[in-house]
């Protein structure tokens, strides 16, 4: 049975890929930046030997491919294609429902009971992750900012309200828009947006899997996957403003005890998203679920059924990507108003 990994576009960013192998992904870390790099290249990458050692034909591929099971991003369910005669199982990201496809794949528990042939997986670990130096111990001297800076509330940026106030307190403040990975001097990791709701309902809890993986501390907004998944003051803390964010750095700064206690914690939590616990999720769901529903998929439906099926879903998956972007451009709005 073939597995065919769709990059349309993004593949073209990898000419050396039949030369990488699950092993290269940490010494590529940099290299996964695009959404279809993280989770068609990236996931095509770790998870090759574990299908191929289940007899599995795997490989990727910039279009789909007829009558054979294809994964692909969101972002290639766009356009009409040839998406019509495969079995697509679509990693959806943040954006709006993929109607067109056979399986979906969440980044976001919150969803999976409002979408139908949904399953949750976690986004995969940040690649060549550096964890924070133990010798740190309950140390609280630095916070961090990890990721894209685009959305990120003013207080947030370098030099801001919130680098200003920890200075003052001994405690400094570094925004990581560029390398993703380090987190060997950092104590605290911080993830805060100013962001549509009908996108932050759709969002990973991968800031904060990260500082777990890491060993490091997350202080966070309480986005719903992060308030799903962080314990308030057990594993980690929620905070809605600038001034909460404050508080809550200096109280641990001043309690090495709950530092300590809290670290242990973010440790029994990052099992659950682990690399390899996402490997056994990936491949669970493709021997599984997506096996036997692509075997039913190839003997009841015909070319002419899948076609004219898919032309319908297509059109409603439009009329649904219209409102959401509608909705997400008025949010956006309401967001600038208030600031």
């Amino acid at each position: 049975m073939k597995i065919n990994f769709v990059a349309r576009k993004e593949l073209s960013k990898w000419p050396d890929i039949d030369h990488l192998s699950d092993g290269s992904v940490d010494a590529n870390f940099n290299r996964f930046r695009g959404a279809a790099s993280n989770w068609i290249i990236q996931t095509f990458l770790i998870l090759k030997p574990h299908l191929i050692a289940r007899g599995f034909d795997v490989r990727v591929s910039e279009r789909f491919i007829p009558g054979e099971i294809c994964i692909c991003h969101r972002d290639d369910l766009n356009k009409l294609s040839g998406a019509w005669n495969s079995f697509v199982v679509c990693a959806r990201a943040d954006r709006p429902a993929p109607l067109v496809a056979n399986v979906v794949v969440l980044q976001n528990e919150l969803e999976v009971n409002r979408t139908s042939n949904a399953f949750f997986i976690p986004h995969w670990p940040q690649p060549g992750l550096i964890r924070r130096d133990r010798s740190r111990g309950p140390l609280i001297g630095s916070a961090a900012y990890f990721g894209h800076d685009w959305s990120i509330p003013e207080w947030l940026r370098s030099g801001g309200r919130l680098s200003q106030s920890l200075s003052a307190s001994g405690i400094s403040y570094h925004l990581q828009n560029k390398v993703w990975n380090d987190y060997e001097n950092v104590d605290i990791a911080l993830a805060f947006r100013d962001e549509a709701d009908i996108v932050l309902e759709q969002k990973p809890a991968t800031k904060v899997t990260n500082a777990w993986l890491a060993g490091v501390i997350p202080i966070v907004y309480p986005e719903p996957e992060y308030a799903r998944v962080v314990r308030h003051g057990v594993n980690g803390f929620l905070a809605h403003s600038f001034r909460e964010t404050v508080d809550w750095i200096k109280l641990l700064a001043r309690s090495p005890e709950l530092v300590t206690t809290i670290q242990r914690a973010t440790s029994d939590a990052s099992v659950t998203f682990s690399r390899d616990h996402i490997i056994d999720k990936w491949v669970d769901l493709l021997t599984q679920e997506v096996k036997p529903s692509y075997q039913a998929w190839l003997r009841k439906d015909g070319r002419l059924n899948r076609f004219f099926g898919y032309l319908s879903n297509y059109r409603s998956q439009r009329q649904n990507e219209r409102l959401f972007y509608k909705t997400k451009q008025l949010q956006l709005k309401q967001i600038a108003l208030k600031i």
